[in-house]
């Protein structure tokens, strides 16, 4: 049965500072706009910076393009428009954004690393690599530059050197909770379990309620042999997500290992209810229905799975050929 995989966790630098009154950047010094036309800029700039910071990510998007209407050489709006695009998983049109705010600042740090989040999103992991190299030479001290270089090794198999950049935030800002996930993730990837759960946790202190990091806590502690206290913790999520499927079907699994059957197939019933297009979890319920040796369920289970997936690969392990046969044959 396959385990959950670590997620990375990145984040988008802070948003610019918002300007007051009629600002003196690069437009301004080249006289492209008046200054009635930069404070109308400004005060758009701003109202969509605060919607940002309230969750209304579409309409700071929308006050974004009105000031950058006005002023298309508004760096900071055409910075905190592709940061909210990145967010939003338009990554390839924050980089449009990204390009052009450089154009105003290329060495400003923040603008960088965002960039650098962007062509990390799109698999971009040289240019991602380049670019928070760029923002380190203009600020050794930036977290999210360092953090965001950690990711680009991890993502590319080089653990060891994102080790070493995820410590180099940490000893910049050691209460940085992406850090701290990000480096349980590569720990664990090395199977340093008691310094990967250990990052886990001090994340965790720090932001108790980050779904990601619960479940890379969960499956560390898995990994690390400690499945009652895995499980332990997927229930504490699945008391807050009870309509997650996913959950319902990493706690089958662990159950199933543990050879709680009934336990495991109510976990994977429940996950299925939830999402019924799930041909993993109707083959992980298939092997534990085999193991009670309910052949007919699990036949019934297994041809579902591959109803959904006709050309999966997997096989069923659990069942000997004269074993298969005789769940074949099972009324």
């Amino acid at each position: 049965m396959r385990s959950r995989t670590f997620r990375v966790r990145l984040a988008g630098c802070v948003l610019a500072l918002a300007y007051v009154g009629a600002w003196g950047g690069l437009a301004c010094a080249q006289q492209r706009i008046s200054v009635e036309q930069s404070n109308a800029a400004a005060r758009l700039y701003n109202q969509g910076r605060e919607s940002y910071l309230r969750g209304m990510v579409d309409e700071a998007i929308a006050l974004y393009r009105q000031a950058l209407a006005i002023d298309p050489a508004n760096s900071d709006a055409l910075t905190n428009l592709g940061l909210a695009l990145d967010g939003q998983g338009k990554s390839d049109e924050a980089i449009a954004d990204y390009t052009l705010a450089l154009k105003f600042k290329p060495h400003d740090p923040v603008a960088l690393s965002d960039f650098g989040l962007a062509l990390y999103h799109e698999k971009k992991y040289q240019e991602a690599a380049d670019t928070y190299q760029k923002a380190l030479i203009n600020d050794p001290k930036s977290v999210e530059a360092w953090n965001g270089m950690g990711a680009v090794f991890f993502a590319v198999g080089q653990v060891d050197d994102a080790i070493k950049d995820y410590r180099n935030a940490l000893a910049i800002s050691p209460q940085h909770a992406d850090a701290l996930n990000n480096l349980g993730a590569a720990l664990a990837a090395k199977e340093q379990w008691d310094e990967s759960l250990q990052a886990y946790q001090q994340a965790l202190a720090l932001k108790p309620n980050a779904l990601d990091i619960q479940e890379n806590y969960a499956a560390a502690l898995e990994h690390a042999g400690r499945a009652d206290e895995s499980i332990g913790v997927y229930r504490q999520i699945m008391a807050s997500h009870p309509t997650d499927p996913s959950l319902w079907l990493q706690v089958g699994r662990q159950l199933y290992t543990q050879q709680r059957l009934d336990d495991a197939i109510e976990n994977f019933q429940k996950s299925l209810a939830l999402k019924p297009d799930q041909a993993d979890a109707e083959f992980d319920l298939a092997r534990a229905y085999a193991d009670q040796n309910k052949y007919s369920n699990a036949i019934t289970e297994y041809r579902k799975g591959l109803g959904l997936a006709p050309k999966s690969v997997r096989k069923p392990p659990y069942f000997s050929k004269a074993r298969f046969r005789k769940a074949m044959l099972a009324p």
